[in-house]
């Protein structure tokens, strides 16, 4: 799966870690926050789409690098519509609520339900 897009926080936070100038940023967060293609971001900036992408992707090796929990994300998926469904409710849900325990631990229950009927698609 790969990082299409990221808020706005967790841009900074990954951008931080890297040795990207202002230029390089800007278009990154162009592409991941605001969802700008990167022709058009490169045109903008009076560049080419590689390096465009070459931004993109020091943002996204940072993202994989990282351990920890990785903030929100956005997702384009084709999705069975029932499963959709319970999916945005939960995200809804645990997006409202304080962090803590609670939140660690429903976060902890979908993880590991989703696993497990992963494992069980693939005859494990």
């Amino acid at each position: 799966m790969k990082l299409k897009r990221l808020d706005a926080i967790e841009f900074d936070r990954l951008a931080a870690l890297t040795q990207l100038g202002e230029a390089a940023r800007t278009m990154a967060r162009m592409v991941l926050v605001e969802g700008r293609p990167m022709t058009r971001v490169g045109a903008l900036h009076n560049t080419s789409r590689q390096r465009v992408s070459h931004a993109v992707e020091a943002i996204r090796r940072v993202y994989k690098d990282q351990a920890i929990d990785r903030g929100w994300v956005s997702l384009d998926l084709p999705l069975p519509e029932a499963l959709s469904v319970h999916l945005d409710q939960f995200a809804r849900a645990f997006r409202a609520a304080p962090a803590g325990r609670v939140r660690e631990k429903a976060l902890t229950q979908v993880v590991a339900a989703v696993e497990q009927a992963t494992a069980a698609l693939r005859g494990q």
